[in-house]
């Protein structure tokens, strides 16, 4: 079974609500706020997450606890994109002109990239994590290399900030992004009423189909087979590549004009089901369905091969997301608890990290010593003393308890100067030495 995730407009009953895609019927919802457009993500079987429009706050849910309200977690600014990477390594946001890069086990941000001068709307991970394709109001469709902009020390952050591509043939803001499941393809949609068909190794832009319309929402199967545009105009086009790609072949060139009144031409079929513009488009797994979403507040599911509205759900607001995936196995076990807790994001690349660093840098951070941890010795110290305590009730003698505190003190003292003389004899022999 699968299951659609919606959020609309209006926040009047939820933020998010999971439909079964079978029936129709409502299986759960997550109260609290609103999601903006092209924020939400499915994070393992543990988490769902989205940006709130106007607060610099993303909205978690735990997939398992029905009807539940968000932990709110701070982030540097208005979210206006989100998006994780298939792993669950990594979480990207675009805020403003910025795209920051994060750590999700350990909410430390790796990255600071820029490359656009209007904000990111769109944001995409690779198949495989290599790459995060970013995309704004600007028409600039960015393509950031991970490992070349992950800080790994201060002299690291003083590298290039450009991305490893960059295509600015967008004549107006982009709308959608997709990354192909199978390669590096990138495709973009457009309010120039145009989708191109990049690709990332190659660094060129293959294909460019025109519309009658502007593009706002884009989806593509996961054999690269069939486009789908949702047009403002309310229309959605079925577009055959592989009929496209021969037609361009013959005629030697790189873009496809399609008009309406063209009735010859049968690589891209348009579909009128929403009366408004189309916001959202996926769609499932096999890619026999495909799910569309409109200002009008309708979330229609279609047949693709016959083209048939299978069904209508009803929303109060106009759609600002639609996510498609199986269905998470906490979603039907309420005591199921994530693997770890949603860590809290940092708002600068070296913000409580760059301690950690150096003590893993020199062997001196948690599970590199034998030497137990000063947490550890100072919880040893505190049983220690609560013993001691019982002791002394029992005996009635108050001196005991006194003798007891001095003891664990003198051994903590000790433990400390023995520490230190290490640290001393470290940078003597390593750090004096080596600049010598």
């Amino acid at each position: 079974m699968e299951v659609l995730y919606i959020t609309d407009s209006s926040a009047n009953q939820h933020n998010i609500c999971a439909i079964n895609t079978g029936n129709g019927q409502n299986i759960t919802s997550y109260k609290g706020g609103t999601s903006e457009k092209n924020t939400v993500c499915v994070i393992n079987d543990d988490y769902i997450v989205g940006a709130s429009p106007k607060k610099a706050v993303l909205n978690v849910f735990e997939l398992s606890r029905k009807g539940q309200h968000a932990k709110k977690i701070v982030t540097p600014g208005v979210v206006k994109s989100l998006c994780v990477s298939n792993d669950c390594f990594h979480i990207a946001a675009g805020i403003e002109q910025n795209v920051f890069l994060w750590d999700l086990s350990s909410g430390e941000l790796l990255a600071t990239m820029s490359r656009h001068y209007q904000d990111v709307t769109c944001l995409k991970f690779t198949f495989d994590g290599l790459y995060l394709v970013s995309s704004g109001l600007d028409g600039i469709v960015s393509v950031w290399k991970i490992m070349d902009h992950i800080d790994i020390s201060k002299q690291d952050s003083m590298k290039s900030n450009e991305p490893f591509r960059c295509w600015s043939s967008h004549a107006l803001a982009v709308t959608q992004v997709c990354v192909s499941t199978l390669g590096y393809r990138v495709y973009t949609s457009s309010l120039d009423q145009s989708v191109k068909i990049h690709d990332i190794l190659v660094g060129e832009t293959l294909l460019t189909v025109v519309f009658d319309t502007a593009v706002t929402s884009l989806a593509v199967d996961s054999v690269d087979f069939y486009l789908y545009a949702g047009g403002f105009n309310g229309r959605i086009y079925s577009v055959d590549l592989t009929a496209s790609a021969k037609k361009l072949q013959r005629q030697n060139n790189k873009s496809i004009n399609f008009e309406t009144e063209n009735s010859d031409d049968t690589s891209v079929q348009p579909i009128q089901g929403h009366t408004r513009t189309v916001t959202c488009l996926t769609r499932n797994t096999d890619c026999s369905l495909v799910v569309s979403g409109s200002l009008d507040g309708e979330v229609k599911v279609w047949d693709v091969l016959s083209g048939q509205c299978l069904r209508t759900v009803n929303q109060k607001g106009s759609i600002t997301n639609l996510l498609l995936t199986l269905t998470p196995f906490s979603l039907s076990s309420v005591n199921h608890k994530p693997s770890v807790p949603f860590p809290k994001l940092a708002h600068s690349v070296y913000d409580g990290s760059e301690t950690d660093k150096s003590a893993k840098l020199h062997g001196l951070g948690k599970g590199t010593s034998h030497e137990p941890s000063i947490q550890s010795r100072v919880d040893v110290i505190n049983s220690a003393l609560f013993d001691r305590t019982d002791c002394r009730n029992d005996r009635g003698s108050k001196s005991f308890d006194h003798n007891a505190k001095q003891e664990a003190l003198e051994r903590e003292i000790l433990y400390l100067k023995s520490e230190n003389h290490k640290l001393y004899e470290f940078a003597l022999n390593n750090l004096v030495q080596s600049q010598n």
